[in-house]
């Protein structure tokens, strides 16, 4: 049970901010102990300290007074963890001469190493003008200036240096950046407008728990970001391949009930669509089913009233079913790519 609250704590946030891609997912912090700290009242006041009002043309933002105390002073990472200038490694600095220009973080932040040890680096860090758009791809007047935005900038230097972990900040939003080499990228922003509002009181508790000192330096190493941050993506390919065999055993029960009601309608029922193309039956139960997965995914994800749903797609019996899915397959042009041929199940 307390698990299940967890869950749904991390799903309350992650909701909010409606991330870009996979970034962390609810069970993976889940498993590995990361809860919402729902008295986050103090910490949200720490983070309000490091806030302030700043003029941007003719508007007042709220925004950090100094990236680099944030990290500090509310993160909690060791100043000596913290690089920046010419104590960035050069393998960090990215050439791209066919656009003039070189891809290179602001500040660089490292594990803590033991005498004798290398540091590791754990993330890159780019600071950009106050609230400047994070997407905007750059105008460029020259040809062979790299018209990329800061973020797919950013995509860039993480996969070119193998270090999957960055954070953008314009000072108005912090996101955090997951982009793996030879994986899709994904992002989360968290908005310190929206942190400073009570009802943002959860966010600030998950920026903490992702980027803080404990997730970085001291927990246990199953807990740390980025341990968090892979485990995430485990766990959606396992849920994917568990989906997949799910569907799979569905389509075959599906394929014996229209077996059972074709044996009843001494063969007529699928007399037709056997003679054209018999894989349009494997085709057209896959898209019905498909389907299904994806109203599942609306309802629950809150995209659509359950009621209607429910209303619209409960099944009565197998019977109304099998009479539902017959008429789909009789009216509808399926372009799925063809199954291949595979003996169908007694």
């Amino acid at each position: 049970m307390n698990n299940d609250y967890a869950i749904l704590d991390h799903q309350s946030w992650l909701g909010y901010l409606q991330p870009e891609g996979l970034v962390v997912s609810p069970a993976a912090l889940s498993d590995a102990g990361v809860l919402i700290d729902r008295n986050a009242a103090p910490l949200q006041r720490e983070l309000v300290a490091q806030l302030a009002e700043q003029k941007v043309g003719n508007m007042q933002l709220l925004a950090l007074r100094h990236l680099p105390d944030f990290f500090v002073q509310f993160l909690g990472w060791p100043i000596e963890a913290l690089l920046s200038g010419s104590a960035i490694p050069e393998n960090l600095r990215v050439p791209m001469p066919e656009f003039g220009e070189t891809l290179c973080p602001d500040w660089v932040l490292t594990s803590l190493a033991r005498p004798g040890e290398q540091a590791q680096v754990q993330l890159l860090i780019q600071q950009l003008p106050l609230a400047a758009d994070l997407d905007a791809r750059s105008d460029s007047d020259s040809a062979k200036r790299w018209s990329a935005s800061p973020s797919q900038r950013m995509e860039r230097l993480l996969r070119e240096t193998n270090v999957p972990i960055g954070l953008l900040c314009n000072g108005t939003v912090l996101r955090l950046i997951y982009a793996p080499r030879g994986e899709n990228p994904g992002s989360i922003s968290f908005p310190f407008s929206a942190m400073r509002e009570v009802a943002g009181r959860p966010i600030v508790s998950a920026l903490h728990s992702l980027l803080g000192c404990a997730a970085l330096f001291t927990a246990p190493s199953h807990a740390r970001l980025p341990a968090l941050l892979k485990a995430s993506r485990d766990y959606q390919a396992r849920v994917s391949d568990q989906l997949s065999e799910q569907v799979l055993d569905a389509l075959y029960e599906l394929l014996r009930g229209f077996q059972a009601a074709n044996v009843r309608s001494h063969h007529r029922l699928l007399a037709e669509v056997l003679a054209r193309e018999p894989q349009d039956i494997y085709r057209g139960l896959l898209t019905v089913l498909m389907r299904l997965v994806f109203l599942l995914f609306a309802e629950d994800s809150g995209f659509c009233m359950k009621a209607k749903i429910r209303a619209r797609f409960q099944i009565e019996n197998t019977i109304a079913f099998i009479v539902d899915a017959r008429d789909f397959l009789a009216s509808t042009s399926f372009q799925l790519c063809k199954r291949p041929k595979t003996k169908s199940p007694s």
